[in-house]
């Protein structure tokens, strides 16, 4: 703020100056933000949405894992610990084809009880959910596999 005035910029009730695109804009093109005195951020809305799209361009693997840790977190119960633990008892490969998997594995689960059963990669979890997680349709796949064998 006492950059702005020093340099002659000052904000008023209806325009806000913003420090990235140098340029006054009104005040309904600024998020609120409690924190500071005057209430709202010192960029507009467009320079800090264009800002937050190259953060994620830049660290789109970064974002990824965040992401599923949350959702992990959210949906099944499991945080990182729990994961990090059910990775090492698995010897960091899938409960069924033991491909070698890491962050990105599947929390497997009963679709019935919502019981988180291991971490699957994703064609493994993608196969027994199109197989409605059946046992019976899982067994005549098998029959029907070792026929064409």
């Amino acid at each position: 703020m006492w950059y702005n005035i020093f340099m002659g910029y000052k904000n008023t009730d209806t325009e806000r100056w913003c420090n990235i695109c140098k340029k006054y804009s009104s005040a309904d093109n600024f998020h609120k933000d409690n924190s500071r005195k005057d209430g709202y951020t010192s960029y507009c809305k467009p320079c800090k949405l264009e800002q937050n799209q190259k953060w994620r361009d830049k660290n789109k693997e970064k974002l990824k894992k965040s992401q599923r840790q949350t959702r992990r977190k959210r949906v099944y119960g499991v945080n990182d610990e729990h994961y990090q633990h059910m990775l090492t008892k698995q010897n960091n490969s899938c409960a069924i084809c033991k491909k070698l998997i890491g962050w990105e594995a599947a929390v497997d689960h009963c679709h019935k009880t919502n019981i988180v059963r291991g971490l699957l990669c994703s064609s493994c979890n993608t196969g027994i959910g199109m197989l409605k997680d059946d046992i019976n349709i899982l067994k005549n796949a098998i029959i029907y596999l070792e026929k064409i064998h």
